[in-house]
């Protein structure tokens, strides 16, 4: 057991000499009592009304400064007890700045920060702290919440990178602090998606990714926190470009978010539908009814059918939708699948090997759209072929596309990345 809890212990055999000094005091009395409910919850470890005490419970606004705070818990850590100053000076800090983030409003997040950083001390520092978890876990939402409205979120994932060092110090699971590992990474990546840094996913999922790590797998958390991770991975994994991946994850967290839960299933398809298209398997139009996805039905109709001028009026007309939910440059790259479907049409008509450029310019102003060069038909053929969406290559001098005698067009799904 860490020593600062041994202490407190110790200081609640003198209960009663506390409460007769907190009578002699000139502090208002709800601060006072709720020092002194705080040290007896944290005595019993009693985490359920310690949360209920941090977060919930109204203190009356005090115009004592932050010495003063700090003097008076000091005072009442050391009655009864011949153990120094020194002892007792991480709870005091961390009170004293909880107080001062409760109390007064100027510098709010500056003073939940230095206590949060004092409660990981504490946290790191105790070899059972498995108990401690929830009022960690609890901190961290608030210090992240609080770290949004005063725009320091980038504090906050310097702080959650402690967290997680704390995390990997720890006695094996169940019972150990390892087990809210994956609870600082997921909000770790909250505030990294929020901020828009993107690059320092990378570091942290090779925490936890790598062949030589020894941390607890994924499966043996929660299920809940099992899904929130996939999400923010497979959200990752796009930007990192890695779609199969991002499939992978994006599909264990749909399939395994509970069934009832409407509104985190859409959130988790916004990602997974655009996704699965780029690798050629379509959602069906009844998935997208009960999702409420219809804004996809239109576009991915398009894009299907290879109507490259429906498929750029459906992406202006939601634009703003796109991007304010962060699929904008996804539903964008998906405009290249359009092009192969047309191209696949443009051939079934024709029914030739070789096609000539002028055809493919032809289709695509038949398409909608009103200029085009055979320059840029020739670099998207081109795209195709790197994809291995079509099989085949460019005649260059003769503007000429020559396609495989064996299945020119595979099924886009069955091709691996």
């Amino acid at each position: 057991m860490n020593i600062y809890f041994k202490k407190l212990i110790n200081w609640k055999i003198h209960y009663c000499f506390i409460s007769e000094y907190f009578i002699n005091q000139i502090y208002i009395m709800d601060t006072q009592r709720w020092i002194n409910e705080f040290l007896v919850a944290l005595a019993d470890f009693n985490s359920p009304r310690l949360c209920e005490l941090l977060f919930s419970e109204r203190i009356h606004e005090t115009s004592a400064k932050k010495e003063e705070i700090a003097r008076v818990i000091t005072k009442i850590l050391q009655n009864g007890s011949q153990e120094s100053e020194t002892s007792y000076e991480l709870w005091t800090e961390f009170l004293t700045e909880h107080l001062m983030a409760r109390i007064h409003k100027i510098n709010r997040f500056k003073h939940m920060n230095e206590a949060y950083n004092r409660l990981l001390k504490i946290f790191r520092d105790d070899g059972e702290g498995f108990w401690f978890l929830p009022i960690i876990k609890k901190y961290s939402r608030f210090l992240f919440n609080e770290g949004v409205r005063s725009s320091q979120l980038d504090e906050v994932v310097n702080s959650l990178r402690k967290l997680l060092s704390a995390c990997q110090v720890s006695q094996p699971p169940p019972e150990s602090k390892v087990m809210g590992l994956y609870f600082a990474l997921i909000l770790s990546f909250k505030a990294l998606f929020r901020l828009n840094t993107l690059q320092t996913c990378s570091s942290l999922l090779r925490l936890v990714s790598s062949e030589h790590s020894k941390l607890p797998p994924l499966r043996i958390y929660p299920k809940c926190q099992q899904v929130e991770f996939n999400y923010y991975e497979g959200r990752f994994s796009i930007y990192d470009q890695n779609i199969k991946r991002a499939e992978e994850c994006l599909e264990f967290a749909f399939n395994h978010c509970h069934k009832d839960n409407i509104r985190n299933k859409r959130i988790i398809l916004r990602y997974l539908v655009p996704v699965k298209v780029g690798r050629g398997k379509f959602p069906t139009e009844a998935l997208l009814r009960k999702y409420k996805l219809q804004e996809l039905g239109d576009i991915l109709k398009c894009i299907k059918t290879g109507n490259i001028g429906g498929y750029a009026s459906a992406l202006d007309a939601n634009q703003d939708k796109f991007i304010q939910q962060g699929i904008y440059i996804m539903m964008e790259t998906l405009k290249i699948l359009a092009y192969r479907n047309l191209f696949l049409k443009t051939y079934k008509i024709l029914e030739k090997k070789q096609i000539s450029l002028h055809y493919f310019v032809t289709a695509i102003k038949t398409s909608g759209v009103s200029e085009v060069e055979i320059e840029e038909v020739e670099c998207i053929l081109a795209n195709l072929i790197f994809k291995k969406w079509i099989k085949g290559y460019i005649s260059a001098q003769k503007k000429v596309l020559v396609l495989s005698k064996n299945d020119p067009f595979p099924k886009v799904s069955l091709i691996d990345d």
